[in-house]
């Protein structure tokens, strides 16, 4: 049995729904790494990359490999190969 993959696309997919949770809650999340930004995201900086790390390491413990994200690899879908 092959090892599901998934593209990376799909973490920062899921990244994006919490963002659009949060927004429409109201939910600011205090960064200085945010505070030169004229309208930063809530996720930002080193805790966008701590989520998306945990994310990867979820995936990765449930046998779900993440592949890296290609930029303009031509192909805009985020698939899943097994």
């Amino acid at each position: 049995m092959e090892k599901i993959k998934i593209k990376r696309e799909w973490i920062v997919e899921i990244i994006d729904i919490f963002e659009n949770f949060l927004d429409e809650k109201n939910v600011k999340i205090e960064n200085e790494e945010k505070e030169d930004i004229e309208d930063p995201a809530i996720i930002a900086g080193s805790d966008y990359d701590h989520l998306e790390l945990d994310l990867i390491d979820l995936f990765e413990l449930m046998g779900i490999e993440v592949s890296e994200m290609i930029q303009g690899d031509g192909d805009e879908t985020a698939g899943i190969d097994k």
